[in-house]
């Protein structure tokens, strides 16, 4: 389901009409809507949002390709649940985006 767009016009503050062109604040508000569903499956990944960001913020290099860089990252997360504390961590790939012409995005 999509936004519409008088909806969206409402509720945004008048500073950012100044910042954003009214096509990525339609674009930005289905993204906030999708972040939202209750269903986690049908949520984007951090790794789409930030695609999708990029895309809205440099419109101009929307075509890009991404190739994997199997570098694996680990993170590690203390959380404070109980009268102890428990430590997490995970491991996942970082990816590198490129353009199409082989420029790189983000590194």
């Amino acid at each position: 389901m999509r936004m519409e767009a008088d909806n969206v016009f409402e509720i945004i503050d008048s500073q950012v009409f100044e910042d954003a062109s009214k096509e990525e604040i339609i674009q930005m508000a289905n993204l906030a809507q999708r972040c939202l569903n209750l269903t986690g499956r049908n949520r984007p990944t951090m790794k789409e949002v930030a695609m999708v960001l990029e895309r809205i913020q440099k419109p101009e290099r929307a075509a890009f390709t991404i190739q994997q860089n199997h570098e694996e990252v680990e993170y590690v997360r203390t959380e404070f649940i109980e009268p102890w504390d428990v430590t997490s961590t995970s491991t996942i790939s970082a990816l590198d985006i490129t353009t199409s012409t082989g420029a790189s995005l983000l590194q």
